[in-house]
């Protein structure tokens, strides 16, 4: 099983980041090998649909769980369309939040967060 988290650098001691589609890398742990990797996040600079391009690349990337803080309705229909899970996990270590999953202690996200759209100057 692959667990994605939005996380905001390319470690195991990193921690969750706010935003799905805005994350700088997802960090995706194989619980067969117990290995993480790590995947930069090129959407998070997109002016719109970056939660959408977000989503595309975890579900290329093979994931059967998200743990995630928030997520806008796009990249929700997205991940749910997959059969991808996605659990709430409001914030801590990448690593200790497996563990709460792993330990059925995250519960299920109900609902999505309004999307925040990138806003470059003008």
């Amino acid at each position: 099983m692959i667990i994605t988290l939005p996380v905001t650098s390319k470690d195991t001691q990193t921690s969750l980041y706010h935003s799905f589609g805005r994350a700088p890398y997802f960090m995706m742990f194989n619980t067969e090998t117990e290995e993480a990797t790590y995947i930069e996040n090129t959407a998070m600079s997109q002016h719109g649909g970056a939660g959408i391009s977000a989503a595309q690349k975890v579900v290329d990337q093979g994931s059967n769980v998200v743990l995630v803080p928030r997520c806008g309705q796009n990249a929700l229909d997205v991940l749910r369309g997959a059969n991808i899970e996605i659990y709430e996990a409001a914030s801590g270590q990448a690593m200790s939040l497996i563990k709460a999953y792993q330990s059925h202690e995250l519960s299920p996200l109900t609902s999505a967060n309004k999307g925040h759209q990138h806003r470059g100057r003008q």
